[in-house]
């Protein structure tokens, strides 16, 4: 309807994770040739959110084991061999995106304390395996968009009690100091996502998650003394 808001899309994205062992493939094995022919037959580009180092729970201790272990890297591995086949069997030439790894780098920073070359892997060091990662998906992948998905809470020093979006409150930073400690978050998490190599083999953008915890979990009811929501 000329005039309509908010009645299009371009882009519709869904999770493929849980896992290379007993995730999605286990769940259900066509997800995602199913999302992909839907997307053709609705004219949608379809993304696909590959998060896969974690499997049954996610946090930096299960994330730094499986990167470390040689098995489950292999099973990585194969698993993302297996979506890049069978996605860019149905798209045929066709566009799409891939998203990775929500939370993956975000951990590493937050947690290891070291920088990503100094991190071991089962591929060598971090810095291998996202570069590992990228060149797959930019050799098998077909006419694909990639990127690594960053997240707001990586700094280990600028975050707050709140979260880094809300340190220019009034009972924080407030606005001048605050913005300083945005920006200052913003050049850190950027720095050490770059350092990692997430632009290494053709990376074409980074996604940001925008809040940083399950907000709505948050006082729902009253976002002003929410931790996190804004």
């Amino acid at each position: 309807v000329a005039g309509s808001a908010g009645t299009r899309a371009d882009i519709r994205y869904i999770y493929i994770n849980g896992g290379p062992i007993n995730g999605w493939k286990s769940w259900d094995p066509d997800r995602a040739v199913s999302f992909a022919k839907e997307s053709l037959a609705l004219g949608l580009i379809p993304f696909f959110v590959f998060y896969n180092i974690p499997d049954g729970g996610e946090s930096y201790y299960t994330d730094l084991e499986h990167v470390q272990s040689a098995d489950y890297m292999a099973a990585y591995y194969a698993n993302l061999a297996t979506f890049l086949a069978e996605t860019t069997s149905v798209m045929q030439g066709e566009l799409y995106g891939v998203i990775l790894e929500p939370d993956f780098l975000g951990y590493m920073q937050q947690n290891s304390g070291l920088a990503p070359s100094a991190i071991a892997t089962a591929d060598g060091r971090l810095t291998h395996t996202v570069k590992r990662i990228n060149t797959t998906i930019r050799a098998n992948g077909g006419n694909v968009l990639l990127g690594w998905q960053l997240n707001l809470w990586a700094s280990p020093t600028a975050t707050g009690a709140k979260g880094v979006m809300r340190r220019t409150d009034d009972d924080d930073q407030g606005w001048t100091v605050g913005r300083a400690t945005i920006v200052a978050a913003a050049r850190e998490i950027a720095d050490y996502a770059v350092a990692a190599g997430i632009l290494e083999g053709g990376a074409d953008f980074v996604s940001i998650d925008k809040y940083g915890l399950d907000a709505g979990i948050s006082s729902p009811d009253n976002p002003a003394a929410s931790t996190w929501f804004w």
